[in-house]
């Protein structure tokens, strides 16, 4: 059946080197109740051995929240990503009412940066690197204008986003 989830396989969560896709590190899942699953934890654990060296790091909406962002500024280690709007910690008044193509909302807590922009559907990313401003970028039939963090997290992830879903990048 379509609906039906899959009952063997692996899971693997990887760290990878956002140019190349090289794969630093990795995990498998485990079932044992003694390790925990949290996307948080998971991305703790497989950032520990780079943590404190001022690094950047991309993810998806699987892992990104504001409470990662909390344990990884006192690791010295930047966020960006793509989140659910949902999530826990997030600003329930991001983007009330109707929007439009290109509308752009953003909230601040510290360094942190949640922002919602409007496009087909909206997107919505944390950033500790960057501004809540619009970049013009050229699209498939058209220029498009795109916050900085969108921008950026699609160049970023471009390489590993098929099959992985952290990426770093170094400065």
């Amino acid at each position: 059946m379509k609906d039906e989830p899959t009952k063997w396989g692996f899971k693997l969560y990887e760290r990878c080197e956002s140019g190349s896709g090289y794969v630093y590190s990795l995990e498998m899942y485990c079932a044992d109740k003694r390790i925990s699953n949290k996307p948080i934890d998971i991305t703790m654990r497989l950032m520990e051995p780079i943590l404190n060296k001022g690094h950047i790091l991309f993810l998806d909406n699987y892992y990104c929240c504001p409470d990662l962002w909390t344990r990884l500024q006192s690791h010295q280690t930047m966020l960006v990503g793509t989140c659910r709007k949902n999530r826990l910690g997030m600003p329930a008044d991001l983007f009330q009412g109707r929007q439009h193509q290109g509308d752009l909302d953003y909230r601040r807590k510290g360094q942190l940066i949640v922002t919602g922009w409007f496009d087909k559907r909206e997107v919505v990313t944390l950033s500790t690197l960057h501004k809540p401003e619009l970049r013009i970028t050229p699209g498939h039939s058209e220029v498009k204008e795109k916050p900085l963090a969108v921008v950026d997290y699609i160049h970023n992830m471009s390489g590993v986003d098929h099959s992985i879903n952290l990426s770093l990048f170094s400065r």
